[in-house]
């Protein structure tokens, strides 16, 4: 079983990347765009953390703030963490919706680059709709919005009791076996963080398939994404750790090698989005 896995995931990897070599200058013009978004965005939020004093990503800034702070200080920090879901819904579905139709292998496997060049559907203006259109828009921040307070649910679940302990433990530095107790939850935290992570990627699906399908609802698009990813959360998780050489090899080229890994991993999900969709209802795998 973890040998034919393997060899999907190649199969998967070599069909994406002659998918994508058909359309790249497209596909890298959309990726450089969203990612000069993407930095846009975080930096306002790296250059705001010293400022405004935030400690931790996300959901632990804001209780952070809530415990030591004052209420302005509160309302610009979740105002800051509700502009990166404003911004990067939209950003994951202009990229799920470029990707997910240069990998509809029944429209364009035998395409040629001249048929890209002319399918309006494949040009970045297209895709940008999620950010044009208030409609499209406003849907992809729900997403993102759902997804994040999944993201605050799992994370509560598995990284709470910990914390919790270490938070009692910090308090009480002499009690008995203090250093022990300090691994173990340690380590039981990293774990639950690591949990947390594989449990999130079942709701991954869902952008891709509000891309293919705008109308759909949200619930509904989370649901069917987990019912999608039931039994395959470890696999998709094995799939990412996958691109780890890629990820070394952008640090090494001082992140030039992000011009082809960033398009060449989405359309990878993509492809794997569409392995799941089909295993799950009872097609073959590619």
């Amino acid at each position: 079983m973890k040998f034919r896995m393997l060899e999907i995931r190649r199969r998967i990897k070599r069909r994406a990347q002659a998918l994508l070599l058909r359309c790249l200058i497209p596909a890298v013009k959309l990726c450089l765009l969203l990612t000069a978004i993407f930095c846009i965005v975080y930096y306002i939020r790296l250059y705001a953390s010293p400022v405004l004093e935030i400690r931790g990503p996300g959901i632990a800034a804001i209780l952070d703030a809530y415990i030591h702070m004052g209420w302005e200080k509160l309302l610009l920090i979740i105002a800051i963490n509700m502009l990166v879901i404003i911004v990067v819904g939209p950003l994951m579905c202009c990229a799920c919706a470029f990707f997910i139709r240069i990998t509809d292998e029944k429209k364009y496997g035998d395409s040629v680059y001249s048929d890209f060049r002319e399918d309006n559907e494949l040009k970045v203006s297209y895709s940008m709709q999620w950010f044009s259109k208030s409609a499209l828009r406003s849907r992809a921040i729900l997403l993102r919005f759902a997804t994040t307070l999944l993201s605050v649910f799992w994370h509560i679940v598995f990284v709470g009791p910990p914390l919790i302990l270490l938070y009692f433990l910090r308090g009480n530095p002499n009690s008995l076996n203090y250093a022990n107790k300090l691994f173990l939850y340690t380590t039981w935290m990293l774990i639950g963080f690591l949990a947390a992570y594989i449990k999130l990627g079942s709701y991954y699906p869902a952008y891709f398939l509000i891309a293919q399908y705008p109308d759909m609802p949200i619930r509904e698009a989370i649901r069917d994404s987990s019912i999608m990813m039931k039994g395959h959360t470890m696999e998709f998780f094995r799939y990412k750790l996958s691109f780890l050489p890629w990820y070394v090899l952008c640090v090494v080229t001082f992140g030039l090698g992000l011009v082809y890994v960033v398009p060449y991993r989405y359309t990878c999900d993509a492809m794997f989005v569409r392995y799941i969709d089909s295993v799950s209802s009872g097609g073959d795998a590619p």
